[in-house]
């Protein structure tokens, strides 16, 4: 999960509605937001990230880069022992 490793991410839980959640397994989940709200941050589409497994490191690095600059995306790939990116 590179976006974690660029410590500038943050996960929420987004639902349809702001109302609890129950698993299958009996885990409830409390959203934190609800989808389309205003206050909402942007969020990532994962499909643009869905590529071979040989790719993914670079894409995703890239995506990265493209969002929180260059030298974040350098740091992260530092982090995962990645030496191809520049």
């Amino acid at each position: 999960m590179p976006w974690a490793r660029s410590k500038r991410s943050r996960v929420l839980a987004v639902a349809s509605a702001n109302a609890p959640l129950r698993s299958r397994h009996g885990l409830t989940i409390l959203p934190d937001l609800e989808a389309g709200a205003a206050d909402a941050p942007e969020m990532l589409d994962a499909s643009a990230l869905a590529v071979s497994p040989g790719q993914a490191p670079a894409r995703a690095l890239d995506a990265l880069a493209g969002r929180y600059g260059r030298q974040t995306a350098r740091l992260v790939a530092l982090e995962f022992e990645y030496p191809q990116y520049r």
